[in-house]
């Protein structure tokens, strides 16, 4: 019960996500729908550094700042939300098509994230192929991100959702010689 409750506070405007939603309301309800599907069923890729991603896999990145692609391939999109599981997982890059981070404003409100997590939201509701941000991995351990893109922006919106895991690769450690 309180997960569906929490599930209805997730909500957006044509500037933004209204909430830093956290993982217990992702995907949930959004905008009156359930998802329509994964990523990979409404056609969408996530690329890190121009490589696309795995949407069911681990992927092994290293420690960092990474770009961070959403982009429908075939098709356009309205809206963008993504969810990352640490403070600095996700950041706001120079193209200026999401905004967010620990915080942001949206539907003449300011947004917060709460501890452990971040996220980056749409800046407007144009169709769009792509939005990009930046994604920081720790300098070990993995993170997590939820991805949730809307093709269609009205009552009963249209969106898809995955959860990506991001794992920083293991560093090369050269035995010490033995004598």
């Amino acid at each position: 019960v309180i997960i569906l409750a929490l599930a209805s506070l997730a909500k957006g405007e044509a500037d933004g996500s209204t909430t830093c939603h956290s993982t217990l309301t992702i995907p949930g309800t959004f905008h009156g729908n359930n998802p329509a599907g994964t990523l990979a069923d409404g056609g969408f890729d996530v690329l890190v550094d121009g490589q696309v991603m795995s949407l069911t896999d681990v992927n092994i990145l290293s420690a960092g700042t990474h770009s961070i692609t959403v982009r429908q391939i075939g098709g356009t999109f309205m809206g963008l939300y993504m969810w990352g599981s640490t403070d600095s997982a996700l950041s706001v890059s120079n193209d200026g098509s999401v905004k967010g981070g620990k915080s942001w404003s949206a539907g003449g409100g300011n947004v917060s994230c709460g501890n452990g997590s971040s996220g980056l939201t749409h800046t407007g509701i144009e169709s769009k192929t792509q939005s990009a941000g930046i994604l920081t991995m720790p300098p070990s351990g993995s993170i997590e991100v939820q991805v949730q893109p809307m093709t269609s922006f009205t009552s009963g919106s249209t969106f898809y959702w995955s959860s990506l895991t991001f794992e920083v690769e293991a560093a090369n450690v050269t035995p010490a010689p033995t004598r």
